[in-house]
């Protein structure tokens, strides 16, 4: 019979890395438990913090961007993937521009005031993309010449 826990020879104190770099600590029966047994350490801090277990569909977000910097300062429970991803994306924003109500546009890369994005649509996944009047144009252009079949050079 093969040991288990404590008297295996690689036990880790119920400690394990993940392969995406996070770490896991074992917690057997645990509504998040990844096969009913590890939860990632990060969400575990949530929930003491909060003192309670997350819903399903809470997020938390690392602030520094770093998944193994799990103090609790540096943690954000979100109340949904979008709210997570919208701090992603004023993150990124800020960073590029100085201006987190500044958006991407989707076509050339970069952060404009929305102002000066003239388009706004929802992408096929549900969120919302802007782009340039510019750069939609060229985009519906080139579109327009691949469906034809015409080669504009």
């Amino acid at each position: 019979m093969k040991a288990k826990g404590a008297k295996h020879p690689r036990w880790k104190g119920g400690k394990s890395l993940a392969t995406n770099g996070r770490m896991m600590i074992l917690v057997e029966g645990h509504p998040r438990a990844k096969n009913g047994r590890y939860v990632y350490e990060h969400i575990l801090k949530a929930e003491k913090a909060v003192g309670h277990v997350l819903p399903a569909g809470v997020q938390v977000h690392h602030v520094n961007e770093d998944v193994t910097d799990n103090r609790g300062y540096n943690l954000v429970v979100c109340q949904d993937a979008a709210y997570h991803k919208l701090l992603h994306r004023r993150m990124n924003a800020l960073r590029a521009c100085g201006d987190p109500d500044a958006a991407c546009c989707v076509r050339c890369k970069k952060h404009e005031p929305l102002s000066s994005l003239g388009y706004m649509t929802h992408s096929a996944k549900g969120y919302e993309v802007f782009e340039h009047r510019l750069c939609k144009q060229k985009h519906d252009r080139l579109m327009y010449t691949r469906r034809r079949g015409v080669i504009d050079e």
